[in-house]
C-alpha cells in the first residue's frame, strides 16, 4: 500500500554532495492498490482506503478482473491468504481461465511485485495527501507502463514457474510408493 502523504526514502544527488529535501512529517491514510498485469499491459487495477480483506478480493474479482480475463488466461497468484480463498479460483476458472499460485514468496521472481515497485515509487515521488492524488498519479502511471518491461518481468516469473511445476513433481516422485524414484529436488537452481 501507499501512505498518504508518504514520499521516496532515498534520492539522487552529484557526486558528494547530499540530497536536501523538506520532508515534513505527515501520516496519513493507508491507500491499498489491487492489481493485474499481463504481457502487454495493466489489465486491473483497484485502490481502497485500509487494508485488503477478502470481501475487497473479492469485489477486485468480480468487478475489475473477470470482465477482463478470457478462455485459456492463467491468473497467478502469491500465497497472500486473501487468494487462497476456495470461491476466488472458482470464480476465475468460471471464465475458462486457470490459476496458478507461486511457491513460498519470492518477490526476486514475481513481476507484479516489481511492478509494484516501480509504481509506488512514482506516486511516492510526488508525495500525494490525498486519496485522488494517488489515483490521478496511477492513471499517469499506467499511461507510462513500457511493454517491454512487462514481458521482461514475464520472463522473470516464467523461471520462477518452472522452478515451481519442477519442484511440485520432485515432490510427488519422492511420494510415490515402492520407493522407485530416487529424487534430490534440492538439485535445481534458476
Amino acid at each position: 500500500g501507499i501512505l498518504l502523504g508518504g514520499s521516496r526514502p532515498y534520492g539522487r544527488s552529484e557526486i558528494n554532495t547530499r540530497v536536501r529535501e523538506l520532508k515534513p512529517f505527515y501520516r496519513g491514510a493507508k491507500i491499498t492498490l489491487v492489481g493485474a498485469i499481463t504481457q502487454n499491459k495493466a489489465l486491473a487495477l483497484m485502490t481502497l482506503n485500509g487494508s485488503l480483506d477478502g470481501e475487497a478480493f473479492k469485489v477486485f474479482i468480480d468487478h475489475f478482473l473477470l470482465p477482463q480475463l478470457w478462455p485459456g488466461a492463467v491468473v497467478v497468484m502469491d500465497n497472500l491468504a486473501v487468494h487462497q480463498l476456495a470461491s476466488i479460483s472458482s470464480k476465475i476458472e468460471s471464465v475458462g481461465a486457470s490459476v496458478i499460485y507461486l511457491s513460498p514468496y519470492s518477490p526476486d521472481f514475481n513481476p507484479i511485485e516489481m511492478w509494484w515497485s516501480q509504481l509506488k515509487s512514482f506516486v511516492l515521488g510526488f508525495a500525494p495527501t490525498t486519496s485522488s492524488m494517488i489515483d490521478t498519479l496511477l492513471a499517469v502511471a499506467l499511461d507510462l507502463i513500457n511493454p517491454e518491461h512487462l514481458r521482461n518481468w514475464e520472463s522473470s516469473l516464467l523461471l520462477l514457474y518452472l522452478h515451481t511445476a519442477r519442484s511440485a513433481v520432485c515432490r510427488k516422485l519422492a511420494r510415490m510408493p515402492g520407493g522407485k524414484f530416487n529424487v534430490s529436488c534440492s538439485t535445481f537452481s534458476l
